[in-house]
């Protein structure tokens, strides 16, 4: 019998290999653009990357000025109003501040001394403005640019206040010039065509590494001002301040508000990727093109094989027999037909070994398993469908004190003993803790059986398979008595914590109780015959002495989230809420507030917690409202990733965003006493619970646009609203 080969065979193969290769061209012309998004996606994040770099260098600048001025403030003396004595301290610590000079302002806002003039020089009357938020509020300021009224140039400040009996009574503040600001941006020896910036909160700029004394002063873009105070950090492609097509990226500080801005040239960006783009698909090209030629080639000598084999496929088809391969190479027949089919049964001889050489490195792979069981920290317990072992490895040997021929055939039970009150074998111990740890993350340690009778706590975790029709377990466990243990000192060390805090709000509030009945007695009993600056100070007294009770109180409460750790239950935070306006009743009819709210879910926590949050949610938005009567919605939504996410929202006075992230930190205010009451820990407090219940919080807030708190809390498995 024979066979011809068709005569199209050829051009469907080329129409084969170009089907081929035509994909491929495809694909790397997509992977190419690609590889060039990605190249200047890693190019952007570099430069955002050295931005936030810098800036925290900058900012590192400032600390340093801000803590020797904090050092300065705690001066013996200002407190003796030993002026002269202090000028020469301020003088003496300018190399630390790395300032140009320091200037002290009275209380009423009026400059004492400035080391850049002569101590006892008249001082100008004029000043930054930005410095006296120092001494209403209290709270250090970073100032922004302004033209000094001493030194008549331009200059960035730091301001401190000093407190005496509680009041501000001075401000000590640090100018630096742009010129020393410029060294930070030098430092970071940036690329020859790129330029950096320090902006401040006002979008000014006050240092630059290129051009400096062009360009300080000169405020940036609305548009840019807009991205400085909507985003921490960000690129986008701008003209630069030289009229350059550019990419600008920044990072913006969380302390200072300031931000560090780097300008580069698109050119620099994308030149460098499109040449190599370019030389990448020329290569590619070229690549195709040998591809082409090296399958048509390849093709020929398949079509020339095919024909060589054909016949003789055709005979072993009809039941003609096809020797063997020798095991040892021979010389091959010259014909094509025969030297095809001999490299075909060499192959298969080849294959053969190749075989063999599987099957030897299973066995190794085998001993290697073997090993690995043998030298792992963790005891390893393999058991049968009856749950009797049937591997016990060198660790589990240590850990239960029993040989592994002792234990192989005997029933886990022995190992992990059963429970007097539950029927369960050890194997439904196990698995219903692990259900339990990832229903509420925690469970009981399992209880494991040393051979001399001695128990002691013990992980576990198994997993199963099937083979041949029959099930069989892997144990995997672990010695904690070490984690039970340091758990039960935690235990220990959190009541200590919550006696301590018993008796330091009844050690610490007991006399300030005392002093303000000290006072109401002088005030009653002596108050006619005292003048009305002696009334003020009793009075003034009597509202540090109620500041400082309130502030033991809320750090009590702030101690006591993680001191009083109790188990989480089902809380319907309905009830809670409920709790909470009852508990509120008085602030709210005396603020005549409006609280409305919706469906509020299930979920697991501390009861007392929980009506602590809303108390503190509630009392802020009552608060801090406008002159009508505050309005309030509390509401709930399931979230992504098995979360309720519960929001009070209010009509009050607002939150600018560039204090949504400080308001939450302890002791951070941003009203004086005066304006708003409180002691700066309320919402510290919240995040901390909130914490503490595995969710976060956050606000949303705008000036004069009400707030909007909300925060998340798990969802119940399984559960329901």
């Amino acid at each position: 019998m024979s066979f011809t080969p068709m005569p199209s065979i050829r051009s469907r193969l080329v129409v084969l290999v170009l089907a081929c290769i035509l994909p491929s061209a495809i694909m790397v012309g997509g992977l190419i653009f690609h590889d060039y998004q990605s190249d200047r996606e890693r190019i952007i994040a570099n430069v955002i990357t050295t931005a936030r770099t810098m800036i925290l260098a900058v900012d590192q600048r400032l600390l340093v000025t801000r803590s020797g001025l904090s050092a300065l403030a705690v001066s013996p003396s200002l407190r003796t109003r030993n002026f002269a004595s202090f000028y020469e301290e301020a003088t003496a610590s300018l190399p630390e501040l790395n300032a140009e000079s320091v200037a002290l302002l009275g209380a009423d806002g009026e400059m004492i001394l400035n080391t850049l003039k002569p101590f006892g020089a008249p001082m100008p009357a004029n000043h930054a403005s930005q410095l006296a938020q120092v001494l209403q509020s209290g709270q250090p300021v970073f100032a922004d640019l302004f033209t000094g009224s001493v030194a008549g140039n331009r200059r960035v400040a730091v301001g401190v206040p000093v407190i005496h009996d509680g009041k501000v009574a001075y401000s000590i503040n640090a100018s630096i010039t742009p010129d020393r600001l410029q060294t930070i941006l030098l430092q970071q020896r940036l690329p020859a065509e790129w330029v950096g910036a320090i902006i401040d909160n006002a979008g000014t700029i006050v240092a630059r590494s290129r051009d400096q004394e062009r360009f300080v002063g000169v405020k940036v873009s609305a548009a840019g001002i807009e991205r400085l105070n909507g985003q921490r950090e960000s690129a986008v492609e701008v003209k630069s301040l030289e009229g350059i097509p550019a990419l600008s990226a920044f990072s913006r500080s969380g302390m200072s508000g300031w931000a560090v801005a780097l300008i580069v040239p698109s050119s620099q960006l994308t030149g460098e990727l499109g040449r190599s783009a370019f030389w990448l698909g020329m290569a590619t090209l070229l690549l195709l093109g040998f591809t082409f030629a090296l399958a048509s080639s390849l093709g020929n000598n398949i079509i020339r094989t095919i024909r060589d084999l054909i016949e003789p496929a055709v005979a072993l088809g009809g039941g003609a027999p096809l020797a063997a391969p020798p095991p040892s190479p021979l010389p091959l027949p010259r014909k094509p037909a025969f030297r095809e089919a001999a490299q075909l049964g060499h192959a298969l001889h080849q294959a053969a070994l190749l075989l063999g050489a599987a099957n030897n490195a299973l066995t190794h792979s085998e001993g290697r398993l073997s090993t690995i069981l043998e030298s792992a920290m963790d005891a390893v317990i393999v058991l049968d469908e009856d749950h009797r072992v049937l591997m016990f490895n060198a660790a589990a040997e240590r850990l239960f004190g029993c040989s592994r021929q002792e234990a192989l055939g005997t029933s886990v039970a022995q190992f992990l003993p059963h429970r007097r009150d539950d029927p369960a074998t050890p194997i439904d111990f196990v698995n219903r803790r692990g259900d339990a740890t990832a229903q509420t993350g925690s469970a009981e340690p399992l209880v494991g059986l040393r051979r001399g009778g001695e128990e002691f706590p013990i992980d576990a975790a198994i997993s199963q398979f099937v083979e041949n029709g029959r099930r069989i377990y892997t144990l995997l466990v672990r010695d904690v008595t070490e984690r039970v243990r340091a758990h039960d000192e935690l235990l220990r060390s959190n009541l200590d914590l919550q006696q301590f805090a018993f008796v330091a709000s009844h050690d610490l509030r007991t006399p300030l109780r005392s002093v303000m009945g000290y006072l109401q007695l002088l005030e009653r009993r002596h108050g006619p015959g005292l003048d009305p600056k002696a009334l003020d100070l009793i009075h003034r007294a009597s509202v540090a002495v109620q500041t400082l009770d309130h502030l033991t109180d809320d750090l009590l409460r702030y101690a006591r989230v993680d001191g009083q750790v109790k188990p989480f239950t089902t809380i319907d935070c309905n009830e809670v809420l409920a709790d909470t306006l009852k508990l509120m009743d008085a602030a709210i009819v005396e603020s005549a507030a409006s609280i409305s709210a919706g469906r509020l879910p299930v979920v697991l926590g501390d009861r007392a917690q929980l009506v602590q949050l809303f108390q503190n949610l509630l009392a802020n938005s009552i608060t801090y409202r406008e002159a009508r009567p505050p309005q309030i919605r509390v509401s709930s939504e399931p979230g992504p990733d098995a979360v309720w996410t519960i929001s009070v929202a209010d009509d009050g006075i607002g939150i600018e965003l560039v204090h949504h992230e400080r308001i939450f930190e302890i002791f951070k205010r941003l009203h004086t006493t005066q304006e708003f009451p409180g002691t700066g820990i309320g919402l510290a407090l919240c995040r901390r619970i909130v914490e503490r219940h595995g969710g976060r919080i956050w606000v949303t807030s705008a000036a004069r646009q009400g707030s909007t708190f909300s925060f998340t809390i798990p969802m119940i498995p399984g559960g329901h609203r």
